[in-house]
């Protein structure tokens, strides 16, 4: 198991999208990245950067990652099925004491120095996918403005692709709503 990081940056365009967003930041509420918002990924350790929207609306980056319906309670899916047949199962939280349904982040993002020096905050995008006992994917909100927020991932390189990463990084920001041209 090869576990890589990256970053995500998410600015949101406020001169073009749907109100509606501004009224929910306003109250504190997470929003879904829509169309008119950009993302950005970083890769630790790689001069790799991508555009999503600009990389996903390009005919020769077209994905072999298939996702399953978002969850009841959850923004992401429950199932990532990749075009080799590798499967990883999202993660249920557990309940605490207190009542709060928490995700143990710190083994995936054991060697992440964003992870060590960022302040992970609470996201309905945060997420563990495991393979059996193996976690190979994992995505959390790190202490950001609600306009410009910031997530860090991990992800098992063996399991999945640079540009399987950005595919679903993609689907799980904009609720399902892939923006393929």
């Amino acid at each position: 198991m090869v576990l890589k990081y990256g970053e995500i940056y998410v600015h949101h365009n406020q001169n073009e999208e749907f109100f509606t967003n501004h009224v929910k930041r306003f109250f504190g509420w997470e929003t879904f990245v829509d169309e008119s918002s950009k993302i950005i990924i970083t890769y630790e350790n790689s001069d790799t950067i991508f555009d999503v929207n600009e990389y996903l609306t390009s005919t020769s980056n077209k994905s072999s990652i298939s996702v399953g319906n978002p969850g009841i309670i959850v923004n992401v899916p429950e199932i990532i099925t990749l075009a080799n047949g590798k499967i990883a199962k999202y993660c249920i939280p557990t309940l605490d004491a207190s009542g709060v349904y928490k995700q143990n982040f710190r083994d995936i993002f054991s060697n992440c120095p964003k992870y060590k020096t960022g302040k992970p905050i609470a996201s309905g995008f945060n997420c563990i996918y495991r393979e059996g006992l193996k976690q190979v994917f994992s995505l959390v909100r790190i202490s950001s403005s609600e306009d410009n927020p910031i997530f860090i991932f991990a992800y098992d390189s063996d399991f999945m692709s640079e540009a399987n990463t950005v595919y679903f990084i993609n689907w799980i920001l904009r609720g399902g709503k892939v923006n393929e041209n």
